[in-house]
């Protein structure tokens, strides 16, 4: 029997309590080891029967997801069958996704990826290392937007970013941000928004803000250089100041919902990272505290896997196995190191998003996780952020071809 007294929250009936902790942004996580799925399911009714209401409820893979609210406290529980672990998560109730309705279709969505020059003279492994990065734009079908990421805060991407808006907007005069997913706080992901925000305040209509950033003691344990919590709380403070009717939201693993005509599955957060045997050290890769989402749109699935390495990829496979697979994936780490065969071997996407440069793109082919994935699997074609600003309708057919193909333009 355990209490969870820190979380005001009913007793849950089986296994072992191992970690109480801050998660962040007002939200605590309680982690039960060596339980089940009939102790999962007791404790849900457990909380129906002390007044907390169901929102949401799935299953994937094998795994429990389920919602509930009382009053202001919002709870996200779940289990994931590999592990025989429930995860608690409480939290204010603001903090939850927001669904926005589609409107009437009245265009083809489309995916933009945008690469920008950001560097003079940076290298890497005796590449040019000067372009690229991770920055893409959904328009969906009634002409509504949701931004991923956003590159460094340089003009080049906040104008990228609004110029691609003004161009495929319907309505240019009535921009809609759906949501604006960011995936971690390092700078080469975040710094976009925060440009876009001091050059472009209240020029378009931002609904939501979609994060799972963890607390400011984990931030600041971090081993690298330039995480700080500092640098991740001004980020949303820009973002407060710049569209103050924006939502921050709080996603969490199995949280599924529609923006527009977007599907949204959240597959994992740096919640999951945490695990019986990482119960009290924080996540000091930072690149696996990646917030990885699939987008459903046009008929066709997106997988973002930011920047995820080895540990986050390691879960995903875990918990999910085949279920990954999807038509498009955009690869772990801009194609460095961080992906994995296994990954790779469940997306078995279609057609790939590298976000380097095109030198370096040609070395991390060569890699054996990405050789993998161009070369043993099913691969049609890929494409690669450089300096380009490359347009996908969606659906999109890539070429046919005896090897996968290298798509610059469309």
């Amino acid at each position: 029997m355990q209490h969870l007294i820190d979380l005001k929250l009913p007793l849950y009936d089986g296994g072992d309590m191992v970690l109480c902790r801050d998660v962040g942004h007002g939200a605590k996580m309680a982690l039960i080891a060596d339980t089940c799925e009939a102790n999962y399911l007791d404790y849900v009714n457990t909380l129906r029967d002390a007044c907390f209401t169901l929102t949401a409820r799935n299953e994937i893979a094998g795994n429990r997801f389920t919602a509930l609210q009382r009053d202001n406290i919002a709870v996200t529980l779940y289990y994931t069958a590999y592990a025989r672990c429930v995860r608690v998560i409480v939290e204010p109730k603001a903090n939850r996704y927001q669904e926005e309705p589609a409107g009437e279709p009245i265009c083809q969505p489309c995916l933009t990826m945008i690469g920008r020059k950001f560097s003079e003279s940076a290298t890497y492994l005796g590449a040019d290392a000067t372009m690229g990065l991770t920055c893409f734009i959904f328009r969906l079908s009634d002409g509504a937007f949701l931004v991923y990421d956003g590159g460094v805060e340089i003009d080049a991407f906040a104008d990228a970013i609004m110029d691609t808006l003004l161009k495929q907007a319907p309505d240019p005069e009535h921009i809609v941000i759906a949501g604006w997913f960011l995936s971690h706080t390092h700078g080469d992901h975040v710094g976009g928004i925060r440009r876009f925000c001091k050059k472009y305040p209240g020029k378009v209509i931002l609904r939501q803000v979609l994060h799972n950033i963890p607390c400011d003691e984990d931030i600041n344990h971090s081993l690298e250089k330039g995480v700080t919590a500092e640098y991740a709380n001004s980020t949303l403070a820009l973002v407060r100041e710049a569209y103050p009717e924006a939502k921050l939201t709080k996603l969490h693993t199995g949280d599924c919902f529609f923006l527009h005509d977007a599907y949204i599955e959240t597959l994992f957060t740096q919640e999951d990272f945490y695990t019986p045997a990482r119960v009290h050290q924080g996540c000091r890769y930072w690149n696996d505290t990646s917030l990885v989402v699939r987008i459903t749109l046009g008929g066709q699935t997106i997988i973002m896997l930011a920047d995820t390495h080895i540990i986050a990829n390691s879960i995903l496979s875990a918990m999910y196995g085949r279920y990954l697979k999807s038509d498009f994936c955009q690869v772990a780490h801009h194609g460095g190191d961080g992906g994995t065969i296994e990954v790779y071997e469940n997306i078995d996407p279609i057609f790939a998003f590298f976000t380097t440069s095109d030198p370096l793109l040609k070395i991390y082919l060569t890699h054996p996780h990405n050789a993998h994935l161009a070369y043993h699997l099913h691969l049609r074609g890929y494409a690669n952020a450089e300096q380009r600003i490359t347009v996908f309708p969606l659906p999109y057919t890539p070429p046919e071809g005896d090897y996968p193909i290298f798509v610059t333009s469309v």
